[in-house]
């Protein structure tokens, strides 16, 4: 029922045409964002979601070379000697795995987050 209204809603903003149905879903969306973020901002603590926003920015500057440009490249050659032990990945029936993470993993995720933004595309974009 949720979808046939949202697709109802957004057929007759399309006809309406794009100065005032789009125009108005839009501003729309925009105020209801905005709501939500000064909610969740003054919600409770300010000071700790502050604080939060810079050190995140901060970290995501730090680390965006070197996460942009990991592949994984050693893990798919040889284990990183007992890496699995060290965090305590264990597999049914007491063995360890052979490497930090899952063989494939890497290849799987990316082709997954790759078909995703490519599925969710013009939707969003």
């Amino acid at each position: 029922m949720l979808i046939w209204a949202i697709t109802i809603f957004a057929t007759a903003s399309t006809v309406s045409g794009t100065h005032l149905g789009i125009r108005r879903i839009s501003e729309f969306c925009f105020l209801l964002g905005m709501l939500i973020m000064l909610v969740v901002l003054f919600y409770r603590n300010t000071f700790y979601i502050l604080n939060l926003y810079v050190q995140s920015i901060g970290f995501y500057f730090q680390w965006i070379i070197q996460l942009g440009f990991h592949c994984d490249a050693f893990e798919q050659e040889i284990s990183s000697g007992g890496g699995a032990a060290d965090r305590n990945r264990i597999l049914k029936g007491g063995d360890y795995e052979t490497s930090d993470g899952p063989m494939d993993w890497m290849d799987n995720w990316t082709v997954f987050y790759w078909g995703w933004w490519i599925a969710w595309c013009p939707l969003v974009g």
